[in-house]
């Protein structure tokens, strides 16, 4: 029932977080009953962050952080980032500003418009889901000392926009001093699937905040096999991918600047995969990789494979 359900997202996120879920009516009404309550339950119970802070260092920390973020909900979009922020899931300041900028409202389907603000991957079609928030919110705190203004990014996998949105404020922005950016910073995102790249165009364009960037050439949305990177915009400081690698692809490493930071799920596909952090020396050379935490994403594939399989 949903007293089950609810149980089943706040305790496997990292099974939940990359499938890309086709369920039928009765499955979505009573996940959407049970994210919903979830949702009550989090504001009546919300963890005061003081008592995360008594958790001593450590493993044990760790993975009372990691189940408290999959009940990161919010009644809006301003009220989610800061139960982020509550549960030590966001701490940058720069990120909970450029997350409060992109309202994921504009960036769920119109069947999930009411559950946009819940701490779970939602579907977006064509085989393909937004993640969760406390995913991308991981994700923006691995890049954060990349995301400065000036900066030029990737998102591989850009699906609905919404990342790619949020990188686009970090890097086009003035610095926190409030002077101007210190050169044109870009967030290029790259999507396979012609109809999500499209659609995320009509998102951008419906985002109040977020609509100027794209006019102004800050946040550019293209099509393509992301597994190749996009070479023409490169070399980029910062490259995040939304899918499972086999293994690292050499092609977004060599797009990588010198000192830059590639983020990638690494592993098979439809089994346990890890969350990868991979650095550039300034000698650009040297690569020094890092395991993060462990996960599962669907497969970095083709476009007919996404297509064709069904992600159970």
């Amino acid at each position: 029932g949903v007293g089950f359900m609810g149980e089943a997202f706040a305790r496997f996120p990292s099974f939940f977080h990359g499938m890309r879920l086709r369920l039928t009516t009765s499955a979505r009404s009573v996940i959407s009953a049970a994210a919903a309550a979830a949702a009550k339950t989090q504001h009546h119970h919300k963890p005061h962050p003081h008592h995360l802070r008594t958790t001593p260092a450590g493993a044990s920390h760790g993975l009372r952080r990691r189940r408290m973020s999959w009940r990161s909900h919010g009644r809006d979009n301003d009220d989610l980032v800061d139960t982020l922020r509550g549960n030590e899931i966001v701490k940058s300041e720069s990120i909970s500003k450029a997350m409060k900028a992109v309202d994921r409202g504009h960036y769920v389907s119109a069947r999930d418009k009411r559950n946009a603000y819940v701490d779970s991957p939602q579907s977006i079609s064509h085989a393909a889901t937004i993640s969760a928030p406390h995913m991308h919110a991981y994700c923006l705190e691995l890049l954060a000392g990349h995301l400065r203004p000036g900066a030029r990014c990737l998102d591989v996998g850009s699906g609905s926009g919404y990342l790619t949105s949020v990188f686009a404020h970090l890097v086009a922005g003035a610095d926190e001093a409030g002077g101007e950016a210190p050169g044109p910073g870009k967030a290029i995102g790259i999507e396979h699937i012609p109809e999500l790249q499209e659609w995320s165009v009509r998102n951008v364009t419906s985002d109040p905040k977020t609509a100027p960037l794209l006019a102004s050439g800050a946040l550019i949305l293209v099509q393509g096999d992301g597994r190749e990177g996009y070479p023409s915009e490169g070399p980029y400081d910062c490259i995040h991918v939304g899918a499972a690698a086999p293994e690292i692809p050499r092609a977004l490493t060599d797009q990588l600047a010198r000192g830059g930071r590639l983020v990638i799920p690494v592993g098979p596909e439809g089994k346990t995969q890890h969350l990868f952090v991979v650095d550039k020396d300034r000698d650009g050379e040297t690569l020094r990789k890092k395991n993060v935490m462990g996960v599962v994403y669907v497969p970095l594939c083709s476009k007919s494979h996404q297509l064709n399989k069904r992600w159970v």
